[in-house]
């Protein structure tokens, strides 16, 4: 993909939340109630990232029911681009904060998978003429956005890595449910193989970074 086209791409993805964070500000709120991250299916809120020597918590609980049976093409699109956008920018953290190199090299993997995922979901969105439209309320794009506000405000040490390694796992199990949960609503036949290509992608950047707190011993 040339650079202009990068542009363009992130530039209308960035345009694409602002009006989902507008979205998200009429709608006043979701008054879920929160508990913690599991990395199995998410079928109760989690808003809790466990670190070694204390906790990230964030505001935003995790809840599938926000999202079963709730999601349409362009609300899929949306939510996928919006992801993909927050990704790159956690797995650039990731290189220049991560202070293991098993850390930084699964940020980059990140960066190059999500930004490649990206151009694919915008082609859809325009080539395929199946749009996007952002949903009133979700949940774990707001995490995401949390998420990297608090990691960029974090220093650089081992509790960083354990609070972005801990978070990706759960996150990425939480991309799967939801998007599972909603496959059935995607009739454009290159939509349905995106989002099947997307659950073997997210199933193996979470069993990565699985890997990776294996490898630094921590505790998921």
């Amino acid at each position: 993909m040339k650079i202009a086209r990068k542009s363009v791409v992130l530039g209308a993805v960035a345009l694409l939340m602002a009006t989902a964070a507008a979205a998200q500000t009429r709608s006043g709120g979701s008054g879920i109630p929160i508990s913690k991250d599991r990395l199995g299916v998410s079928t109760t809120p989690s808003s809790t990232v466990a670190v070694v020597g204390g906790e990230v918590t964030l505001t935003t609980a995790f809840d599938l029911s926000a999202y079963v049976g709730k999601m349409n093409e362009k609300n899929i699109t949306a939510h996928m681009a919006a992801g993909d956008s927050l990704e790159i920018q956690l797995g650039q953290l990731a290189q220049s904060k991560g202070t293991s190199q098993s850390i930084r090299d699964y940020g980059m993997m990140l960066q190059n998978d999500h930004t490649a995922h990206l151009a694919k979901t915008w082609e859809i969105i325009t080539d395929e003429d199946v749009g996007a439209e952002a949903m009133p309320y979700d949940p774990e794009r707001l995490r995401l956005r949390e998420m990297l506000t608090k990691l960029r405000n974090m220093p650089a040490s081992a509790n960083w890595d354990a609070a972005f390694v801990r978070f990706q796992v759960g996150h990425h199990q939480n991309e799967i449910d939801l998007l599972s949960a909603n496959i059935k609503a995607a009739h454009d036949d290159d939509l349905e193989d995106h989002i099947e290509k997307t659950l073997t992608s997210l199933a193996k950047h979470r069993d990565q970074g699985k890997s990776v707190a294996t490898g630094l011993g921590m505790t998921l």
